[in-house]
């Protein structure tokens, strides 16, 4: 309110002070001019508009005939709209020009505002490239008090600043106060209309980013080093968009042109005939639940060639819930190579094992066969004497046939246990009675026991479950463990010696078998299961490496027991059959509702 009290006080103070001075300089529409330009220029908008009118008014009422009347003559009309016209236009004409200079004003104000604060150095340059002006910022990049940079060549700053460069973004390198130079980034800007100020200069230090995108580099080409040492390769997966991104490396483990889009329907289409119903199914499943991916499948490449992959996916929900996968995609060839391989030479040297066990247990199995042969000729002796007679005994000559019989089966099933024992063959996981596999075992080594005056002692719990097993290698593994324990024995003289074999029920769902000798004891027990690792002259090494790997692939375990006296006890499990837990649970439940129906 005072401000516009004011500007109106000063409009009326100055049309008085122009009527008193027309009267005495009788210029009047000078004077009124005058004070019109005045009010204009330091009254503002409103002394200008109030000035025009309060001059129009004392114009018409002082100074046009008649004087001292409003009414204007016809002979003062072409004066009077003069002066009008003249008034409005000084007063629009000057109220223009300080339009145009507020917003002038406020457009500097803001350049100023957006050079002192912006990050980047801001240099003003003539046209002979000496610094004018400098922002704060371009202070604290080179190190020196803004008024020292000013009048100083903009060489000093930017030693490989060129005229050339202007309206161009560089790289080149910049000076500090101290001599140190950095990594700079300028832009140059042309004042073409200023015949002071020659271009603007801005002036990044970007050192720091250099340094990290060199380490990015760096970072990004070992890591692509490593995928191709290490055949793994990186990958993102938008589920929603369906957008796709793999590394180079995954383009080369699927053999895709790395120009191109990976799409779902392109792995499927590359994925081998068999894997890819599975591998939707995967997919689709885990994306809907938002589930890690850990599979395996198999790639065609366009050669022909196959590869197998592992892909491992880590599932990213974002704030909407939508679901990304990062993840790797690893090429696992050679591993499954190898380990077909490997698996090939464990079934070669099971088989050497095999050999060298029937090798250990040959005189015992000569002994097995020899005795029902020796019946069978003496028995096919008396035989025939008995025909030969003149008296004919038909019921002696018939006992004497069933006899050779007999002893011919007994022959037959030595014979065909030896097969058994000793064929090659498939894994048949199947439920075994474990007391008949160890009874069977110690009467093929008995005949091998007693020539070495070795006593064999049987301890087994009667009714135990069943067991899962392949028959042939638990025999294998039951076998070995009994010769690695007569032969511990054989150099005994000051004790007995004595092979025991025992079996017990090991916590709900295990059986455990024990073999124990009263030998030397063991040399070295944490070598014992390192493969061609031995302590007998003529042995191999790999009787119980392939002993604990029959054992573990039955999902059991096998391990030396220290006796408290002398002797060594090996130990092993083997699962119960799950049909033998299932029923045992039942019986035990009914024996339990039985009970308790009694005792109420």
């Amino acid at each position: 309110m005072t401000s516009r009290f004011q500007s109106y006080f000063f409009a009326t103070a100055m049309c008085v002070f122009a009527t008193i001075l027309s009267r005495i300089s009788g210029a009047p529409s000078s004077c009124y001019h005058l004070s019109i330009v005045i009010c204009s220029l330091y009254g503002g908008r409103r002394a200008g508009i109030l000035s025009v009118v309060l001059s129009i008014v004392c114009f018409d009422y002082l100074f046009l005939p008649p004087h001292f009347h409003f009414a204007v003559e016809h002979s003062a009309y072409p004066r009077f709209a003069a002066f009008i016209g003249t008034a409005v236009c000084i007063n629009l004409v000057i109220e223009a020009k300080q339009r145009g200079d507020r917003a002038r004003r406020e457009v500097e104000e803001q350049h100023r505002v957006i050079c002192e604060t912006a990050l980047d150095g801001v240099l003003s340059i003539g046209h002979h490239d000496q610094v004018l002006l400098v922002n704060s910022s371009a202070a604290a990049i080179f190190g020196y008090p803004a008024t020292e940079m000013i009048g100083q060549p903009i060489t000093l700053f930017v030693t490989q600043f060129h005229a050339e460069n202007k309206s161009t973004v560089v790289e080149t390198t910049g000076t500090r106060r101290d001599g140190t130079e950095f990594i700079a980034e300028i832009s140059t800007g042309k004042v073409a209309s200023s015949s002071k100020c020659g271009g603007v200069v801005f002036v990044r230090d970007i050192t720091e980013r250099k340094g990290a995108e060199n380490a990015l580099r760096t970072s990004e080409s070992y890591l692509a080093a490593a995928q191709r040492v290490s055949h793994t390769g990186s990958f993102g997966w938008n589920v929603s968009s369906g957008k796709i991104v793999w590394s180079a490396e995954t383009f080369r483990i699927a053999g895709v042109d790395p120009n191109l889009q990976p799409t779902l329907q392109l792995i499927y289409e590359r994925i081998h005939p068999e894997d890819r119903a599975s591998v939707k199914e995967i997919m689709q499943a885990s994306s809907k639940q938002g589930l890690d991916l850990d599979f395996e499948h198999r790639f065609v490449l366009p050669d022909g060639s196959v590869k197998f992959v592992r892909v491992l996916g880590k599932a990213v929900h974002d704030r909407l819930g939508r679901v990304e996968y990062i993840g790797a995609a690893m090429d696992v060839t050679a591993s499954k190579t190898a380990s077909e391989s490997l698996q090939k030479m464990e079934k070669r040297l099971a088989r050497a094992s095999q050999i060298a066990t029937l090798g250990e247990v040959s005189a015992s199995i000569a002994h097995e066969i020899n005795q029902p042969l020796t019946a069978i000729i003496a028995n096919a002796h008396m035989c025939l004497d008995s025909l030969s007679s003149s008296q004919v005994d038909t019921a002696s000559a018939q006992a004497l046939a069933q006899e050779i019989l007999d002893c011919s089966y007994q022959a037959s099933d030595v014979v065909q246990r030896m097969r058994n024992l000793f064929k090659g063959g498939t894994f048949e996981n199947i439920p075994l009675d474990i007391n008949e596999v160890i009874k069977e075992v110690l009467n093929l080594i008995r005949s091998e026991a007693a020539k070495r005056r070795l006593v064999l002692e049987m301890d087994i719990q009667p009714e135990l479950p069943a067991v899962l097993g392949d028959r042939i290698q638990i025999q294998q593994v039951m076998v070995n463990l009994c010769i690695n324990g007569l032969d511990a024995m054989n150099s005994l003289i000051d004790r007995p010696r004595k092979l025991s074999v025992r079996t017990r029920v090991h916590g709900e769902a295990l059986i455990r078998v024990e073999v124990q000798d009263s030998g030397v004891g063991l040399q070295d027990p944490d070598r014992i299961f390192e493969a061609f690792f031995t302590t007998k002259e003529n042995g191999m090494g790999m009787g119980l490496p392939i002993c604990r790997s029959i054992i573990e692939l039955h999902k059991g375990s096998l391990w030396p027991q220290k006796d408290d006296g002398h002797g060594t006890t090996f130990c092993f499990t083997l699962p119960v059959s799950r049909r033998t837990v299932a029923s045992s649970r039942t019986y035990a439940a009914v024996e339990t509702l039985v009970s308790y129906g009694t005792d109420s």
